[in-house]
């Protein structure tokens, strides 16, 4: 069994998987009620086949981004995170399955490159 904090771990946002702020935050800002900058931003060290991020606003909440991968993919199923925020979105709102909050998709690549949620 994996200790409770497996997983939890973050670094650095590592060279090349950067966000860029002044098209990030204004969407943030606009989907998610509540949502204050600045933005601290770090990394998940694992969950990479779509790169997985740390969020946590001016107000101290925290919040996790994943986004579909920058370049080739491996397959045209191995990264959707639409269908990852639709399933978890439905499971949220119409069963009893524990599942992490989801507020927003992005399907709008000027914003950030890729796809996200």
């Amino acid at each position: 069994m994996a200790p409770k904090e497996y997983g939890q771990s973050t670094t650095e946002v590592r060279k090349g998987y950067q966000l860029e702020p002044e098209k990030l935050d204004p969407y943030l800002l606009k989907n998610i009620p509540g949502f204050a900058v600045p933005v601290k931003v770090s990394q998940f060290k694992l969950g990479q086949s779509n790169p997985t991020y740390l969020l946590t606003d001016a107000n101290g909440v925290r919040y996790v981004l994943r986004k579909k991968p920058a370049g080739a993919l491996l397959s045209s199923t191995a990264h959707a995170v639409e269908r990852e925020f639709r399933i978890l979105k439905a499971l949220g709102e119409k069963s009893n399955v524990p599942v992490p909050k989801v507020y927003t998709l992005c399907e709008d690549s000027s914003v950030i490159g890729t796809p996200f949620y």
